[in-house]
């Protein structure tokens, strides 16, 4: 269950990540501005070793995967705190409080959750997830993307758009349809933990 906190205890925690935000964070952000790329990955990784020791790692996310489990109210407090700062609209603290994860994973196995959830979270890295394509929008029968059953796992075939933290992440999300005897089923998601998808170059 969510908990709330009680304003003192907020108030201290907003304090905290205000001050590694100022001492840590900054100061790195410093020496690669006015870039808006992602701080070296030896960084965040000091960086996430810091929330760690200082109990600012993870504050999102449920208890049983190492998280504080705060009510959305705080989320949204403590991610307003978190924002102040160069990069912080596009990724509060750089990484440093450990990655967001979608919500639609609470309804992972316990041995998906063991595979691959708490192992992105133990490492910093996160996932990614990939389901736009040029088609945008909420209609799954445009889906073009589409994966079939092969003796090693999956076949997957198709692009995606807006797919972010490709590098970095522990493992992916991808969005197609299952082909089963050549004939195309519903919508289903896979995780994958090998880095299948490349970006493709732009002009």
């Amino acid at each position: 269950m969510k908990k709330m906190l009680v304003e003192e205890d907020s108030q201290l925690l907003q304090k905290n990540i205000a001050s590694f935000l100022h001492k840590y964070v900054i100061p790195e952000e410093q020496k690669v501005m006015p870039s808006l790329e992602k701080l070296p990955e030896e960084v965040v990784m000091q960086l996430q070793k810091k929330t760690k020791e200082m109990g600012l790692w993870f504050l999102n996310g449920k208890n049983e995967w190492g998280g504080s489990e705060l009510s959305i109210y705080d989320q949204v407090l403590l991610n307003i705190v978190a924002s102040q700062h160069h990069r912080g609209l596009f990724d509060p603290g750089c990484g440093a409080f450990g990655s967001d994860l979608p919500s639609f994973l609470d309804h992972c196995t316990q041995e998906q959750i063991d595979k691959y959830v708490v192992p992105s979270i133990e490492s910093g890295r996160g996932c990614y997830v990939a389901m736009w394509e040029k088609h945008e929008g909420s209609d799954l029968e445009q889906l073009e993307a589409h994966a079939t059953r092969s003796n090693n796992g999956w076949l997957l075939n198709g692009e995606k758009k807006y797919v972010a933290n490709i590098e970095q992440a522990y493992f992916g999300i991808v969005l197609v349809h299952v082909i089963k005897n050549g004939k195309k089923n519903q919508p289903y998601l896979l995780s994958i933990t090998k880095i299948l998808l490349k970006k493709k170059k732009t002009n």
